[in-house]
């Protein structure tokens, strides 16, 4: 018989399941999750994609909270079939470790021949290697999106054996937007950037951070790549920088990962495909002219 494990990136799986709901960025705190709901669409789905099937179990992967398990973690321990996976935070604040652990579960998951199949809700071109490890001892790896494609990298895409994708009527029999309001939520949208070929791009605004008077703000895509271009120049890649102007097509390697891992530490989680090329996009605005 087919064993099925689902493994969920609950960032990508937050963010996804919102803009969905809402049209747009939506935080967390805006988004009403129905779990035992959610745990019946997810058994209907592996039902429709490996008649005749068993369930092992499904991995959800996210970041602690700032004081440990949030909420939604506990309402996640508390349904059948589910188990959650932390990752970790460092001296900073930022999320680590959620990729490994993915990798990690579907490689150890695959030895053990615990299953045969694997569902996977993420859209991050990081555990493709993980996919075609697990693959290469006999795993099919499904991949499961949610909303638009482009929120998915195309090389995680290109490795995975069967893809489906999840519309807003299949999110609307789980999920609703909450009709409490928070004292977290503010009504601030993002702000627009212009490219080096003179387009402008409205960037998508982050989850809400505290500021040092205690009090919640929300930033966009262009403040994350300000504040981590200030880290940049002061840090061992600054000479690299003199190097790029606002037509640059490929951030250095270097570059590139002090601007995304900056960035994660402001979201608390890893960023989506498309939050990436966002603040790409917004970092090379912060570039001089030729």
């Amino acid at each position: 018989m087919n064993r099925i494990a689902v493994l969920l990136d609950a960032g990508y799986f937050r963010v996804q399941v919102g803009n969905l709901i809402e049209g747009e960025y939506t935080a967390r705190s805006k988004v009403q999750i129905d779990y035992p709901a959610l745990r019946n669409r997810m058994i209907q789905e592996i039902e429709r994609q490996i008649p005749a099937s068993h369930l092992l179990r499904v991995y959800w992967y996210d970041g602690p909270g700032q004081n440990g398990k949030t909420k939604e973690h506990e309402a996640i321990d508390q349904l059948d079939d589910f188990k959650l996976r932390l990752g970790t935070r460092n001296g900073t604040g930022q999320q680590k470790g959620v990729d490994g652990l993915i990798i990690a579960d579907l490689i150890s998951l695959t030895q053990q021949r615990a299953i045969t199949h694997a569902v996977l809700l993420s859209g991050d071109s990081d555990i493709a290697p993980g996919v075609i490890a697990a693959q290469g001892m006999g795993l099919r790896v499904h991949l499961l999106s949610i909303g638009s494609s482009k929120a998915t990298s195309p090389i995680l895409a290109a490795e995975v054996d069967l893809k489906r994708a999840w519309s807003a009527s299949d999110v609307q029999t789980f999920a609703k937007l909450s009709t409490t309001s928070t004292p977290k939520t503010s009504e601030f949208s993002g702000q627009t950037v212009t490219t080096g070929q003179g387009a402008i791009v409205k960037t998508p605004p982050v989850d809400l951070i505290p500021s040092e008077t205690g009090k919640s703000s929300r930033i966009t895509a262009d403040d994350l790549a300000r504040d981590a271009m200030t880290k940049i120049k002061s840090g061992p890649n600054a000479n690299q920088l003199l190097a790029l102007n606002k037509t640059t097509k490929r951030i250095p390697k270097e570059i590139d990962t002090e601007l995304l891992t900056s960035a994660r530490g402001h979201y608390n989680r890893s960023l989506t495909e498309s939050e990436k090329t966002d603040l790409r996009r917004a970092f090379r605005a912060q570039l001089p002219a030729l």
